[in-house]
């Protein structure tokens, strides 16, 4: 689906930044559903049965169903933090070419990493950038680091001492979304002054978040 719209100097434009954002919060649901009917099902006092001294998995528990849950969150958590790093580039790359003119922004702040097109962007068009301090901004830095890392992905030798927890990739991408929020309410008082772009779409998207 392709969104059409008029941005502050009158051009009419094509983008899907807000359609990034709906894909990562529709997984981002599901993530969160599968991983409460998973919970229930580890939670459960009987999970595990007791025979002449030797522990058994309880046989009423559905395997195949735990597994395809597992599987289908990994790979929800990989999708999602693919289109919520894009989301989260393609408004920053937005706001720059709606104020400085597309021909500006790619000839010298294109070519930038993310997280300082948030930093120099921001404050070559507000004045002044995001708190370094607040928790939403090393959120973001391992979100795009966890990015980089599966859209780079090179394979290596296991250390079976030194292994990565399963959901590490899941709690970067919770982190994540839990704190937009807080993000774009300090973008919001920078955007005050010059009322760039309407974040009332991106809003939206985040009130479905629980």
């Amino acid at each position: 689906m392709r969104s059409f719209y008029h941005d502050i100097k009158g051009n009419y434009r094509e983008g899907n930044i807000v359609i990034f954002l709906e894909c990562c919060v529709d997984n981002y649901i599901q993530i969160i559903e599968n991983k409460s009917e998973l919970e229930k099902v580890f939670g459960r006092e009987d999970l595990w049965i007791v025979e002449d001294g030797k522990s058994f998995l309880n046989p009423d528990i559905d395997t195949d169903r735990v597994s395809k849950l597992t599987k289908n969150n990994h790979k929800l958590v990989i999708q999602s933090i693919i289109t919520l790093t894009t989301f989260i580039e393609s408004f920053i790359n937005e706001i720059g070419m709606v104020e400085l003119g597309s021909k500006y922004y790619k000839d010298n702040l294109d070519t930038l990493s993310i997280i300082s097109k948030w930093e120099i962007v921001l404050r070559i068009i507000y004045g002044k950038s995001l708190n370094k301090g607040l928790k939403y901004y090393e959120n973001i830095k391992n979100l795009i680091s966890a990015r980089n890392s599966l859209v780079h992905y090179k394979s290596k030798i296991a250390d079976i001492n030194n292994l990565a927890p399963l959901d590490y990739y899941e709690k970067i991408l919770i982190d994540s979304v839990s704190s937009l929020p807080l993000l774009f309410e300090d973008f919001e008082e920078l955007n005050k002054t010059k009322n760039l772009i309407s974040t009332i779409e991106i809003k939206s998207q985040f009130s479905r978040i629980k």
